[in-house]
Order: C-alpha cells, then sequence, then structure tokens
C-alpha cells in the first residue's frame, strides 16, 4: 500500500517505520533534520516494542514535491500538530484517489472535521492513540509507554465499516495493534478528558504524570478540570463511556495515570524546545466550546494562560524583581 505519513516527527515516524517494515511503500513529510538522517541512515526505533532499524528512502520536508509529480496515495496518517490540521488537510487534497483514507491520529477536539473540511467526510476517518514516543536526537524515536490499541473510527456512515476493518487490521499485522471502533467520538473525548487533567498541569509544574496524584491541591485541580470539561461534552450531546465526572475521574486514577505514572507530558517537551503547544486543541477547546453554551470554563481557563505565559518566555522561570 502507498502510504503518506504528513508531520513524521516521533509518533509518525513509529506509524511510517512500522509500515515500512511490514512492507509498505511509505513517504515520511517532516522537519529536514530528521527526515535527512532517516534517508541517509535509516530510522531506529526503541523502547517498549523492541529495536527496529528500518530504511525509508522517500523522507521529504514539503508536500509540494508530490503534488508538482502528480503522486497519489491510498493512505495518508496525519500527525501534525493540531494548529497544523487545516494546511495539512489542504496540502494532502491534490494527493488522494477516489479510494483514498485519510486518519487524523492527533490530540485534541476538531481535527477530524478540519480535515473533512478540505478532503470530505467519504475520505476522512478518526483515530485515537495512547501510547508515548519520545525523540532525543534525528533519526531515533523510542516508545516509552502505551495505556491503550489505537483505534479508529467514522461517525458521518460516509466509510465502509468493512475498509475501516481491514485497515485496522493493516494496522495490527504491520505491529501496532489497531481496532475499529465505530464509538471513535467517545474514545477521542475520553483522550481529550485525559490530556487536559494531565497535560497542562504537570507542565506548568514540570512534573510526571504520577507526581499530580500524590497532592491534595493536584487532585482538586484535576477534579475541576472534568467537572468543567463534562459539562461542556453535555452540552455538545457527546456520548461518554462514563456517565458522571466522578467515574471518569476514578478510571482516570486507576486505570490511567497509573501506567504512565513516570511520563512526562509532550507539552512540557514542546515548550522546553521553544515550540507552540497544542493548549488550544486541548483545555482552551474546552473553554471556546463553553462559551458557546454559557458555561464558566475558570479552571481550564486558568491552565490555558499559564501555559500561554510558558509560551512566551519558552518555560523560563522569571525571577522576582525587588
Amino acid at each position: 500500500m502507498r502510504v503518506l505519513i504528513l508531520g513524521a516527527g516521533a509518533i509518525g515516524s513509529v506509524f511510517g517505520g512500522f509500515l515500512a517494515k511490514a512492507g509498505h511503500a511509505v513517504t515520511l513529510v517532516g522537519r529536514a533534520p530528521h527526515m535527512d538522517q532517516i534517508r541517509e541512515r535509516g530510522l531506529l526505533i526503541t523502547g517498549i516494542w523492541g529495536e527496529h532499524q528500518v530504511s525509508i528512502g522517500r523522507c521529504l520536508t514539503s508536500p509540494e514535491a508530490l503534488a508538482q509529480a502528480r503522486e497519489s496515495f491510498e493512505l495518508v496518517l496525519i500527525t501534525v500538530k493540531s494548529y497544523d490540521t487545516a494546511a495539512a488537510a489542504a496540502a494532502v487534497q491534490p494527493l488522494l484517489t477516489g479510494e483514498t483514507l485519510v486518519i487524523s491520529l492527533q490530540n485534541g477536539l476538531g481535527n477530524a472535521e478540519t480535515i473533512a473540511e478540505a478532503v470530505g467526510w467519504r475520505h476522512t476517518v478518526g483515530g485515537m492513540i495512547i501510547f508515548g514516543v519520545e525523540q532525543h536526537r534525528p533519526g531515533r524515536v523510542t516508545v516509552t509507554v502505551q495505556a491503550d490499541k489505537v483505534r479508529i473510527g467514522h461517525w458521518m456512515s460516509a466509510v465502509d465499516p468493512e475498509r475501516l476493518d481491514a485497515l485496522a487490521s493493516l494496522l495490527t499485522a504491520a505491529g501496532i495493534e489497531t481496532v475499529h471502533s465505530p464509538d471513535i467520538r467517545r474514545y477521542i473525548w475520553n483522550k481529550v478528558f485525559y490530556n487536559c487533567a494531565l497535560n497542562p498541569l504537570a507542565t506548568v509544574l514540570g512534573s510526571t504524570y504520577g507526581f499530580l496524584l500524590t497532592t491534595e491541591p493536584t487532585r482538586d485541580i484535576m477534579q475541576r478540570v472534568i467537572d468543567e470539561a463534562y459539562q461542556v461534552a453535555w452540552a455538545c450531546g457527546a456520548e461518554l463511556f462514563h456517565r458522571l465526572p466522578e467515574d471518569y475521574l476514578e478510571h482516570l486514577y486507576t486505570d490511567l495515570i497509573p501506567p504512565t505514572a513516570a511520563h512526562h507530558p509532550s507539552m512540557l517537551q514542546d515548550i522546553q524546545k521553544g515550540k507552540r503547544t497544542e493548549i488550544d486543541a486541548l483545555n482552551g477547546a474546552i473553554v471556546r466550546l463553553g462559551r458557546a453554551h454559557q458555561i464558566a470554563c475558570r479552571t481550564n481557563q486558568t491552565l490555558v494562560d499559564l501555559i500561554r505565559v510558558l509560551e512566551l518566555t519558552r518555560g523560563e522561570r522569571r525571577p522576582t524583581v525587588s
């Protein structure tokens, strides 16, 4: 299968590497140092899924050359940051055939909808990933933690479910366990809750996820974040796995945080590298949707504001002026 990975950073490189190792014709589009290293010396994947050295000769820094060559792909995985989704979707539109599927494997709310605006719902698939990957240097990525299978699904009845079953089987056969979940929106909301509760708070504190369980103030903040997010989800008509926010919090504390307790949030890594974060697609999205439904989301807004301060200061702690 001809596969395009658009946004081949840490997560995208793992998908591209395993698909290439399984014999698929993979093209990566990512940043120059990483792409140059993979093109010249191959991609090294290490971590909890084993060690894999993979050759991927097609590594680009922009999709424009593909459009100029009139190339097309059967499968496109979009793994860019949420703030780049619209540009990524517009870039892949000329590369599609009538049967191409475009999967969003991203954080936050609204990514699949943004992709569908560019390519149509008949090409668009939602996805949920909850495994962690770190990239410490070009050409090498490390899978650090996994809390669930990859899940893909569709909610506009424009994609044949059998195609999604086959796609899940293809990814699983490549080494990334994936299931077709017709209720994918529930999983996306669940991950949004997870990210909203953990990522900004652990970033502000410079802590691991596990630390957030150890103090009453951090648990109280997480509870208020989830209470507000649930109010918004209900107002949006979302169907959720856990009926009440207290039920979700028990799941978060008991089932989700322990396996990832030693993990630092990717948002913290973005701050440390001077990069923009995805706060607008997470807590920021909760705040925007809350405003649209006249729901005050003060705790989520405070976390958004604190992350924006860290973005502006590149995470530096400013000394007190006396």
